[in-house]
């Protein structure tokens, strides 16, 4: 089910990666929170849940990787 909100379309049982920390690195385009592309959020709601699942599966993998050889800092990636 899914109903028209301000910002547009909601549903409320679609799942995302969001953690809030909304910033982009100028040079690739990806979010420095939840690791996925520009074109990937602002396209997620017309993603079937299987294209946001791999997605998801993508960015996890990428954070993992990010975090073993960062450390658990955000900064690191300003």
């Amino acid at each position: 089910m899914q109903y028209l909100t301000p910002g547009g379309w909601h549903r409320p049982d679609m799942e995302t990666n969001c953690i809030g920390v909304c910033e982009l690195d100028k040079t690739t385009r990806q979010c420095k929170g939840c690791f996925r592309y520009v074109d990937e959020i602002v396209g997620w709601r017309r993603l079937t849940d299987r294209q946001r699942e791999d997605i998801m599966k993508r960015c996890w993998n990428e954070k993992k990787e990010y975090l073993e050889f960062f450390g658990d800092s955000y900064e690191d990636r300003r």
